[in-house]
């Protein structure tokens, strides 16, 4: 799993400050996903969205795709 994250989004600091938010969003759902490469690209409205709606997102982002190999 991978997270593009733009310059336009911000600095440094914000940048990695989003992909270890994402990264702890989709750890609990690694087990079950399709074996694969993946890319997630953040959008600059994902920096103040709480940590709960942005690991909902995600999930429905990877259920709407069909990346798991069973229910979650």
């Amino acid at each position: 799993m991978g997270f593009s994250v733009s310059k336009k989004i911000g600095n440094a600091v914000i940048r990695n400050y989003m992909k270890r938010r994402l990264r702890e969003c989709v750890r609990p759902y690694i087990p079950a996903l399709k074996p694969g490469s993946y890319v997630v690209v953040v959008r600059s409205g994902a920096i103040d969205v709480p940590y709960k709606a942005l690991k909902n997102s995600l999930r429905y982002l990877l259920c709407k795709h069909n990346l798991f190999t069973y229910e979650i």
